[in-house]
């Protein structure tokens, strides 16, 4: 049975202080909530741009009610199908939790794990934290095919986005494209994992424009532990190519 959220008046356990919110719309006892215009539902991949969450709701509320909300909290009877164990995201659907994270697009903050199939400690305060990096590689190769190592991971962390923009976009016949890899061992960068789904980096793409393909399906090869590298793969002739890769990471726990 797949997870879900009934949204419906659960049971919650306040496990620090709670503080008074003034609402600027309806929540849910156990909604997550944050602050765009005032007090309401979290949401992770609103339009406008996502509502990050900041506390729990202790009780049911509408515009213009003064509720209790806490930054840590237990909650339950309003889940079932979860997985004990299992990280839990921020959902599209306000105010809910899912255990699908969200696309690149959306806050992807975890917000807490599941203790049982229909209950959860919701942990705020740990999920606003710094948990992800940004590194980048300049490909800069005017003719020189190079592949090359450009990061070591001293910790455990998980790829979650693969982005590139050229600058100067390559002027061979062919074609010219790059992925990365995840090398482990004594892997050379051709014999890594490729990160990438069927769509790799085009360096022959439009100038300064982004470009986004899909990570690989294979979820396990997403993650370095210390010691594993990132290299950039390029294929074909790479004449005048500029190109800027940037992978987001983020620290895995435990």
């Amino acid at each position: 049975m797949p997870f879900a959220d009934a949204q419906s008046s659960g049971k919650v356990n306040a496990l620090v202080a709670a503080i008074s919110i003034s609402l600027s719309g309806t929540v849910t006892k156990g909604d997550l909530v944050g602050y765009s215009g005032g007090w309401k539902r979290a949401d992770s991949d609103l339009a406008a741009g996502p509502i990050v969450p900041v506390v729990v709701a202790l009780k049911d509320g509408v515009s213009g009610d003064i509720i209790k909300a806490c930054a840590v909290a237990i909650v339950g009877e309003r889940y079932s199908g979860g997985t004990d164990g299992a990280a839990m995201y921020c959902s599209g659907s306000p105010g809910q939790i899912t255990d699908s994270e969200p696309g690149a697009s959306a806050y992807r903050g975890r917000v807490g794990v599941m203790l049982s199939s229909s209950e959860a400690i919701l942990d705020l305060p740990a999920i606003q934290q710094a948990h992800r990096l940004f590194i980048s590689h300049i490909i800069d190769i005017n003719g020189t095919a190079v592949d090359a190592h450009f990061f070591v991971a001293t910790q455990k962390v998980k790829v979650k986005d693969i982005q590139a923009c050229p600058t100067v976009a390559g002027t061979d016949a062919g074609a010219v494209s790059a992925t990365v890899t995840r090398c482990q061992g004594v892997e050379a960068p051709p014999n890594g994992d490729d990160l990438l789904g069927a769509t790799k980096i085009n360096l022959k793409g439009t100038a300064d424009t982004v470009q986004d393909p899909a990570l690989t399906d294979t979820v396990a090869n997403l993650i370095l532990s210390a010691g594993d590298r990132l290299a950039v793969d390029v294929t074909g002739a790479l004449t005048a190519v500029v190109c800027v890769v940037t992978v987001e990471l983020e620290i895995v726990e435990g």
